[in-house]
């Protein structure tokens, strides 16, 4: 089944605007938030260091150098691909 011109348009469109460097969040800092454990959530961007504008798309927790402690990954639009 051939694709359909407007679908392959699309992604063409889509393709151009990731390598012209534009922003789909709008230039607006990320946001990284603390579960109090009561149902409250503290606002931890500033303190942690992710509130950098950039498009994040994710973020995992994971003990990268196996010393016992979480490390943060975050996936972002302009970061290296792993």
């Amino acid at each position: 089944m051939a694709a359909d011109s407007a679908y392959l348009q699309g992604w063409a469109t889509l393709t151009r605007s990731i390598r012209d460097g534009s922003s789909w969040s709008g230039r607006e800092a990320n946001g990284a938030f603390l579960n109090l454990g009561d149902g409250r959530f503290a606002d931890a961007a500033g303190i942690s260091g992710f509130d950098y504008e950039d498009d994040a798309r994710a973020a995992a927790a994971v003990d990268w150098d196996h010393d016992g402690r979480l490390d943060v990954w975050v996936k972002n639009r302009t970061g290296p691909q792993l």
